[in-house]
């Protein structure tokens, strides 16, 4: 059972997490001091399960955000945040060992495949040219910002005359941790017509001063 990192920092991210799980959002303001730990995602747990988890991690100082109904019980199944430091998750891991009802081995054993790739320090992938590509701890996300009305994808389209929706779009980027911001004025999708420079420099300069 794969579970993988969600982000769950800011309020709003922590708010669309709690919506996704089909948790109640008045609890919202419990999860408020675990806003900035680690959030692992479980797309789906036995209720039993995610009632355990929820407990064990509680009792942990973590936390584990369920939908509405599965202390009832009527919700049969769940999806589960899982909120706690690396130490807390761990523990959580080892108890977890001695379970074996409910779904909770395979939950284990998705949390030990999680837990691994966070903890490794660097990742390594064979290019075609003989080449590798090293991700490490100085790995850096890049987010492109679509100044191209004739985009491939319309729905990444921005109007680079329209600041306020240019702002709002490069400043989500950078709360999901994108570090490097390419503004992209022309587009590259089969069948594109080439820009002249001016044309370019006309999409691409009034983003660049309202960034």
């Amino acid at each position: 059972m794969m579970l993988y990192p969600l982000p769950a920092s800011s309020r709003e991210e922590m708010n669309a997490a709690l919506r996704r799980v089909g948790a109640d959002l008045r609890s919202a303001r419990y999860f408020e001091p675990k806003r900035g730990v680690l959030a692992l995602f479980l797309p789906q747990a036995d209720f039993r399960a995610a009632a355990y988890i929820k407990q064990e991690l509680l009792a942990r100082g973590g936390d584990a955000v369920v939908a509405r109904g599965v202390i009832s019980g009527e919700a049969r199944t769940s999806p589960v945040l899982l909120l706690g430091t690396p130490g807390q998750l761990r523990a959580l891991r080892q108890k977890l060992d001695v379970m074996d009802c409910w779904g909770l081995p395979a939950i284990r054993e998705g949390l030990s495949r999680a837990m691994a790739g966070l903890d490794r320090p660097a990742w390594t992938f064979p290019l075609r040219d003989g080449r590798s590509l090293r991700l490490d701890g100085h790995t850096r996300m890049m987010g492109i910002v679509n100044l191209t009305p004739d985009s491939f994808h319309s729905g990444s389209r921005i109007d680079p005359t329209q600041e306020r929706a240019l702002l709002d779009r490069a400043e989500a980027m950078l709360r999901s941790g994108v570090a490097i911001l390419d503004l992209g004025a022309e587009s590259t999708r089969p069948g594109f017509t080439a820009l002249s420079a001016d044309e370019e420099a006309a999409r691409l300069l009034p983003a660049v001063r309202s960034i």
